[in-house]
Formats: structure tokens, sequence, C-alpha cells
């Protein structure tokens, strides 16, 4: 990917075009630089959500429940760990 720039210009000029999306992120993802890239991005997003719902937990002085419920899911599956802390946040506030 970093070798040969032309791919990112030909998944820029894709993606303006909504059928063939899919096919240039396949493609981009296809590469083992592409993946590895995918694979980094993934892991720090994981990491930075997760620490801003700790943080969060803390700040709020939350049960212990919902901080591990937060940073397991975090971690494990990241969209549904965001989803279960801003339910379990709002149900630990109310108690």
């Amino acid at each position: 990917m970093i070798s040969d720039p032309q791919v990112l210009v030909d998944f820029g000029k894709d993606s303006t075009k909504p059928d063939r999306i899919l096919g240039g992120l396949a493609e981009l993802l296809g590469t083992r630089a592409g993946a590895a890239a995918a694979w980094a991005h993934f892991v720090a997003g994981d990491i930075v959500v997760t620490r801003w719902m700790w943080k969060r937990c803390i700040e709020m002085s939350s049960s212990r429940w919902v901080s591990a419920l937060s940073v397991f899911f975090g971690v494990m599956l990241m969209p549904v760990g965001v989803a279960l802390h801003l339910a379990a946040v709002r149900i630990d506030s109310k108690e």
C-alpha cells in the first residue's frame, strides 16, 4: 500500500462511486499491508474508546460491574461495549 500509492488513488476514485466502494475496499484489505493497516486501526480504536469508557466510569463513580462490563466488551467487541456502557451507566446512575 505504501510502496504503491496508486492503490490509494484508485481507492479514492472508487469511493466516489457507491457501487464500487466494496470492491475497492476488498481489494485494499486483500493485501498484507491493507490487512495489517486495518488491524492496527481497529486495535487503536478499541484502546482509545475503552480508555474513554473506563475514565468515564471513574469520573461518574460507577459501580464495579459497570466498569468491568465496559472494559471487557470494549476490548472484545467495541461497538457492543459502547452500547452496553451507555445503557449500564444510565441504569447505575439512577440507583
